[in-house]
């Protein structure tokens, strides 16, 4: 989907992160900043990942703004971390790669589980709607109840333990995130960190990721 949008859409600004800033509306940032706005955020996203998405994009566009979240994940492990799968074809395509968009596992699968097909044939105009696009917000809604049951989920908590937080995310944060910046001083980048329930801040404390 990510590299559809980047190849079709008309754009001068992104907004950018992993599934904490799914829920944003490319709709707001139009009416606040007046400029046509999309959404790259994929759940698990890496920093590797989400530079690649400005990169891309600013190859077949000139960005105005961006607006990326700030998520402690992304900055786990090597700075050129990149997730299983990752569709680094669909990115980087050549004539010696190309065929790997027909005979791709995974996107066939897609085709065949996802297409409307009848919609081919109805001969009706539909619209992409980019707020809605993965976003969760209208089938899951947050509560004390859910923040207080993962905050006692031990699953949850562990997910935190290890060394995700060393001293390869600052470079990754470097190599991914400033360096993109200081590459590109005509686009003006806004970093924040996504709204979340303390609790969470508390489960990084309890596992000294904040000092890290």
């Amino acid at each position: 989907m990510i590299p559809g949008i980047i190849r079709n859409c008309d754009y001068e600004a992104l907004i950018l992160g992993s599934s904490t800033a799914q829920n944003s509306r490319p709709t707001q940032v139009e009416k606040l900043f007046g400029s046509e706005c999309v959404k790259l955020t994929p759940p698990g996203a890496s920093a590797r990942e989400v530079s690649i998405y400005f990169q891309t994009a600013a190859k077949r566009r000139e960005i105005k703004l961006v607006i990326q979240g700030v998520d402690f994940f992304s900055y786990a492990g090597a700075p050129d971390r990149l997730r299983t799968g990752h569709p680094d074809h669909l990115y980087r395509m050549t004539p010696s790669n190309f065929y790997k968009y027909f005979y791709d596992a995974y996107t066939l699968k897609k085709i065949i589980t996802k297409t409307d097909w009848s919609s081919v044939f109805d001969s009706e105009e539909y619209s992409f709607d980019h707020d809605r696009f993965a976003s969760y917000a209208h089938r899951k809604k947050p509560s004390r109840a859910k923040a207080i049951r993962s905050y006692f989920n031990s699953n949850y908590s562990a997910s935190y333990c290890g060394d995700a937080y060393d001293a390869e995310s600052k470079v990754s944060f470097r190599e991914n995130v400033v360096k993109i910046i200081a590459a590109n001083p005509k686009t003006k980048f806004n970093l924040y960190f996504s709204p979340g329930s303390i609790l969470d801040w508390l489960v990084r404390e309890k596992h000294g990721d904040i000092d890290k």
